[in-house]
């Protein structure tokens, strides 16, 4: 079974890769192999990493989900009908997915209700080694994964305290390897993309004051959260405001 729960994978035909990026009304597919094309199967369903949505099926077409949605599908995959090696054919709300062209060229992912358009159900699976994480010129960042990963050369990673009678966090350098389920905040003297090579979880990290979250999600319980943010030049942990009763958390990223 190539397919497992708790991986990183990007899924393509012919080098056009499933992406998180919706256009003319359904998924596109880029040639690009980046974030928008990278999926986290927790044995059900496909996370998408750049913005912490699930892959599904509403009426019309494929969409993305946001936790909660009844329109968030489970993912079947097994072996192509037509014997094309290594590729297999994936089934999601009883309807296959296939590779469609629109007429400007482009490619997006269409829909049949059996998997009997030959090479058009037929996708690589290709198993992600690393997730790429972007730090801006604000010089830091925060980042949760639920896979244990390398800090990347060039970043110090952190985990946190709270000093509350001194109103400070305080950070406390990671090292070598970030456990899985572990938030962090990341520091690099030049901004860029950075990639995070996923390996063997290590021993979680006690008392940090850091939670996450792969998925974007909203959190409803009452109390006071605190996301980074840069205001007036300076960076720091700043209260958010609890809009509409929520405090909203992004994709792999932590507060």
């Amino acid at each position: 079974v190539l397919v497992q729960a708790g991986k990183y994978y990007t899924f393509n035909q012919n080098g056009n890769y499933i992406t998180s990026e919706v256009a003319n009304s359904g998924i596109a597919c880029s040639t690009a192999k980046d974030a928008s094309a990278i999926y986290y199967f927790d044995g059900e369903h496909l996370l998408a990493y750049k913005t912490g949505l699930y892959f599904g099926l509403n009426a019309s077409d494929w969409t993305f989900e946001a936790i909660g949605s009844n329109d968030i599908s489970k993912i079947e995959f097994v072996a192509a009908v037509n014997g094309a090696e290594e590729k297999y054919n994936i089934k999601s709300g009883g309807r296959w997915l296939h590779l469609s062209a629109n007429g400007d060229g482009s490619t997006f992912v269409n829909r049949c209700s059996a998997n009997t358009c030959g090479d058009a159900h037929n996708w690589e699976i290709e198993i992600v080694e690393a997730l790429p994480v972007t730090i801006s010129t604000a010089k830091y960042a925060t980042f949760y994964a639920p896979v244990a990963v390398k800090v990347a050369s060039g970043v110090t990673a952190y985990t946190a305290t709270v000093d509350a009678a001194n109103n400070k966090v305080i950070l406390n350098e990671v090292d070598g390897v970030i456990p899985a389920n572990t938030g962090v905040v990341l520091y690099s003297e030049n901004a860029g993309t950075y990639n995070f090579t996923i390996t063997d979880d290590v021993e979680a990290i006690e008392g940090n004051a850091l939670r996450g979250s792969a998925a974007a999600t909203y959190y409803t319980t009452a109390g006071t959260y605190y996301a980074l943010g840069l205001v007036d030049g300076k960076v720091g942990f700043y209260k958010d405001a609890f809009n509409n009763s929520r405090f909203q958390n992004n994709s792999h990223k932590a507060y």
